[in-house]
C-alpha cells in the first residue's frame, strides 16, 4: 500500500487500483460502515501495514508518505523503513497524530520533510541533527514541535515560518544568543531555551 499526506491528513491508496480506494476495508466490519469512513481501530495507534483503506482525499496535491520515509532512510542509512513506520501515530480520522523520532542517531533530515503534518506532537530530540532542511518552514505541527538536544548550530532563514500549535522546544543545542532575541511569530506557545 502507498500511503500519502493531503494536506493535514492522511489517505492510503491502494497500488493494485491506483486509485484512492473510498472507505474500503478487509473484514466484516467494514460492511457495517458509511463508504469512505474507516474505524477507529484501523488508524488508532502505528501506521497500519495490511489491508486496503482510505479516506475520501478530495486535494488534489498529495504528498507522498512513502517518500518522505524513503528520503529519510537514504539521509539515514542505519535506519529501516519499518523503524520510521513504527515511530508514526495516526488519530481516528486518518491523520497523523504524532511522530515520535526522538534518539533515532537521525544525523539529516531530507528536504520532502518539508511537507509533513502532524495533528499533535512532533519528536525529532536528542538526535544528531546539525542543520534543518531550508523546507522545514513548511512543516505544520498542530501541538509541539520537540527540537531539543540536537547539534543545530544555525536554523534555516525560513524557519520563522514554521507554524507550531503549541510549544517549541529548543533547548541543548548549540545555537548562538542571536536565536533567543527572534520573535517566533508561528508559534502559538513558547520557545523553551532551557531543560529544566
Amino acid at each position: 500500500m502507498l500511503r500519502s499526506l493531503v494536506g493535514s491528513e492522511m489517505c492510503i491508496r491502494d497500488r493494485r487500483e491506483s486509485s484512492v480506494t473510498l472507505g474500503q476495508e478487509d473484514g466484516p466490519a467494514a460492511a457495517d460502515r458509511e463508504p469512505g469512513v474507516m474505524s477507529a481501530g484501523t488508524t488508532r495507534g502505528p501506521a497500519p501495514t495490511t489491508g486496503s483503506m482510505a479516506r475520501v482525499c478530495s486535494d488534489p496535491t498529495i504528498i507522498d508518505m512513502d517518500q518522505i520515509i524513503q528520503d529519510m532512510v537514504a539521509a539515514n542509512p542505519h535506519l529501516t523503513e519499518v523503524d520510521l513506520r513504527k515511530t508514526l501515530w495516526f488519530d481516528e480520522q486518518g491523520r497523523i497524530e504524532k511522530w515520535n523520532l526522538r534518539g533515532l542517531g537521525l544525523m539529516e533530515l531530507p528536504e520532502s520533510f518539508g511537507r509533513v503534518r502532524v495533528a499533535e506532537e512532533l519528536w525529532l530530540s536528542e538526535n544528531q541533527l546539525t542543520v534543518l532542511p531550508e523546507s522545514f518552514d513548511n512543516v505544520r505541527v498542530g501541538g509541539m514541535l520537540l527540537l531539543h538536544s540536537n547539534k543545530l548550530t544555525e536554523l534555516p532563514e525560513s524557519f520563522w515560518s514554521v507554524r507550531v500549535g503549541k510549544e517549541l522546544w529548543l533547548y541543548d543545542n548549540q545555537l548562538g544568543e542571536r536565536y533567543k532575541e527572534q520573535e517566533f511569530a508561528n508559534v502559538v506557545g513558547e520557545v523553551v531555551w532551557s531543560g529544566d
